[in-house]
């Protein structure tokens, strides 16, 4: 019946091919996906913006401000990233906020807010809690 159907289709002209460039509803997909161009241009996942970051992951993320804040991703909602179980560590004038990094990395999250809002346009980049190098035990 189908065949019949699409026969019937091309002799009126009015049948089509989908292109491979069409989406389901007609919207134009790139042939390769953003986030294998994003890794082909250089860029790392660390780089990107937080729209990429994987949901329910300890994250850090650190801000234009020097402030770095550790907690579970949630989701980016509008200009803002939520965050659950999360710290913020804002360094004294000078200080590498690495060793706090590697520490929080080493011995987990020490919650001090139960949800945190980060303002998507400060965050300067952000990394794997789990990716980050721990401190030799």
């Amino acid at each position: 019946m189908i065949q019949a159907l699409n026969l019937r289709a091309t002799r009126l002209g009015t049948a089509s091919r989908p292109s491979p460039t069409s989406g389901r509803y007609g919207a134009v997909t790139p042939s390769i996906p953003t986030r294998t161009r994003l890794i082909r241009a250089g860029y790392t996942p660390a780089m990107t913006s937080l729209h990429l970051a994987p949901h329910g992951i300890n994250l850090v993320i650190e801000t234009r401000s020097g402030r770095v804040i550790a907690g579970r991703f949630d989701a980016v909602h509008g200009l803002e990233a939520l965050l659950h179980d999360a710290d913020v560590y804002d360094p004294p004038t000078g200080a590498d906020p690495e060793a706090w990094v590697r520490e929080t990395a080493t011995y987990g999250v020490d919650v001090k807010h139960r949800d945190f809002k980060v303002d998507l346009a400060s965050v300067v980049r952000w990394r794997k809690l789990g990716d980050i190098e721990k401190l030799p035990l």
